[in-house]
């Protein structure tokens, strides 16, 4: 990666992929969250996953540095704030309840661009972390806000949609399917994508296949957890309407029983 002087990158959001960056020459200054350092020739800086970063060449020549990209395919300690989240969950399987369920402990903490969308083409919750560019240049976000394009209960499932917005950014649309059926989807990217052959701005950060591919897996991921929510409290309405027919059936044999009882003492 070369950056030349007075160059900078805006703060992407490094989700999807970890990095690391080897300086091999020059002084640029990378932010982490809001933290700044300058690293020179032989620094190491380490980006893990769902962070902000940007970075600038303050030096006087420009700046080079090894990159290092690898795929994330799954967000850690997901499964652990999904168990957190069922034990305050509603009795409903519908998907504004189960995206309810999951709001404060999944979809909150995502440092990512996210909105979910039920069958109706509405928007049901919507984090509204859009890039900087996005902000600039599409500042109330139509395209990002037009009907979903795989929301249609008409078409047969696919699994899912990748589409360049009119600025020229990757927005990823998913299924959310339950019962074999489509009952929403949810949308993220907002991302640069090298692979596409759009010009990307000098002052904005290109993301690898491997990265897009991540994108893709982790947006599978959270559209499962809201379809394992909903298979959840099915579950459990299934099995609270079977013990409710079991006390039922019990609450019968017992009155059957004084029933009984009550014939044979008039018999004797």
């Amino acid at each position: 990666v070369t950056t030349w002087p007075g160059m900078c990158l805006n703060e992407p959001i490094h989700y999807g992929e970890e990095q690391v960056l080897y300086v091999l020459e020059g002084q640029i200054k990378h932010v982490v969250n809001g933290t700044a350092m300058i690293y020179g020739p032989g620094g190491i800086l380490h980006l893990p996953v769902d962070v902000r970063h940007s970075s600038a060449n303050v030096g006087k020549g420009p700046s080079r540095e090894l990159l290092i990209s690898n795929p994330a395919l799954y967000q850690p300690g997901a499964s652990a704030a999904i168990q957190e989240a069922y034990q305050e969950m509603p009795e409903s399987y519908d998907l504004c309840t189960a995206v309810e369920a999951i709001r404060s402990t999944v979809l909150e903490p995502l440092n990512i661009p996210l909105s979910i969308w039920n069958n109706q083409n509405q928007i049901i919750w919507d984090n509204r972390l859009f890039p900087s560019y996005c902000a600039e240049h599409c500042p109330n976000a139509p395209a990002c806000r037009r009907n979903p394009l795989v929301c249609s209960p008409a078409k047969p499932p696919i699994p899912y949609l990748k589409y360049t917005c009119p600025h020229g950014m990757t927005l990823i649309e998913i299924p959310i399917l339950f019962l074999n059926q489509q009952i929403g989807c949810l949308r993220g990217g907002h991302i640069w994508e090298n692979t596409r052959g759009t010009p990307i701005p000098e002052s904005e950060y290109g993301s690898s296949y491997g990265a897009v591919s991540g994108l893709v897996c982790f947006l599978k991921q959270i559209a499962d957890n809201i379809a394992t929510f909903c298979n959840f409290d099915l579950l459990r309405q299934k099995i609270r309407f079977q013990k409710s027919n079991i006390e039922k059936e019990t609450y019968s044999n017992l009155c059957l029983s004084a029933s009984l009882k009550r014939v044979e003492q008039q018999v004797t």
